[in-house]
């Protein structure tokens, strides 16, 4: 399964560090979903897996919730630019401080974002999908949905207001010099021109999703020419030539861009530093929830 997840973006500390307590912290492994094939000898195999995380978001709260939401829609556009890595951190953070592990945890955590929500003590009123990954010979088959699906149930049966996703979307790396807010915007020709171009967050429109904002820091990686040549198998110094030299705004650094396999964007390289960092943008995408706890209703032809 973790073939599907780029080798690079497992250098993202944030998800080295949390996504690794995922399954260890009760609060959190019940959050956590299989689906597991039994073949003719009785062996189970996992073929397909999502990853969610509860969390407490203080602007949502304040406005009263899912029933305001419609008459203060801008409480959406209130969720971090960092998107995967902060709401990742929050979640975790936030359990740290209602638990009072917060001291105990501070030696060997990644830095936590500038959150101010992240040392909020309040019960999770929200759910954030984190990954769902398919094996590749399963997919196309409701694996996704189904997983989809289960995560809204949870949050339903919680009385969750809201379940959130920071997307990567599935085709952007094929066009990783575009804008991924003009990404966002393009329509499929077949079969209705009316959903988005790109599969992944086609699949989630299909299921209720609106499209909130796009969260231009959501991952980020950073490491030596040798170990993202190490990642990528690409040649680095090589694939910089004829490149035009940047300068950073914020640091005055000297970079070049470098379009590699499955990125989403190109990464810097600063050739003075012999450093690359890639900065991956996400999409934040809002699942509404019912104001009742209606179940949903899982097609059986799906699961």
């Amino acid at each position: 399964l973790n073939a599907a997840w780029p080798l690079f973006l497992d250098q993202d500390i944030y998800f080295q560090y949390y996504c690794s307590q995922l399954n260890k912290i009760k609060a959190f492994a019940c959050f956590q979903y299989i689906i597991v094939k039994v073949d003719n000898y009785g062996e189970e195999h996992i073929i397909a897996c999502g990853r969610s995380v509860p969390f407490f978001w203080p602007e949502l709260a304040k406005i009263g919730g899912k029933i305001a939401l419609a008459h203060h829609p801008k409480v959406l556009h209130t969720l971090p630019d960092e998107g995967y890595d902060a709401i990742l951190s929050r979640a975790f953070e936030q359990y740290f401080a209602r638990e009072g592990l917060v001291q105990a945890q501070a030696l060997d955590r990644p830095t936590p974002f500038n959150d101010p929500a992240a040392a909020r003590i309040e019960q999770p009123n929200a759910l954030s999908a984190i990954s769902i990954t398919v094996s590749p010979e399963y997919r196309s088959q409701g694996l996704a949905e189904a997983l989809i699906l289960a995560m809204k149930e949870a949050a339903i049966e919680r009385n969750f207001d809201a379940m959130v996703v920071p997307l990567r979307p599935t085709r952007k790396s094929e066009f990783p010099m575009t804008n991924m807010t003009d990404y966002v915007l393009w329509r499929a020709t077949t079969p209705d021109p009316n959903l988005p171009f790109d599969p992944w967050l086609r699949k989630h429109v299909r299921l209720g999703a609106k499209v909130i904002k796009v969260a231009r820091r959501s991952m980020r990686v950073e490491g030596s020419v040798e170990e993202w040549q190490q990642w990528t198998g690409v040649n680095i110094p090589q694939a910089a030539q004829g490149g035009s030299l940047k300068l950073e705004a914020e640091s005055g650094k000297a970079y070049v861009e470098v379009v590699f396999p499955r990125g989403l964007v190109p990464l810097r390289y600063y050739v003075d530093e012999q450093r690359c960092v890639y900065i991956e943008p996400n999409v934040w995408l809002h699942h509404a929830l019912p104001s009742f706890n209606i179940p949903i209703s899982l097609d059986s032809s799906i699961v």
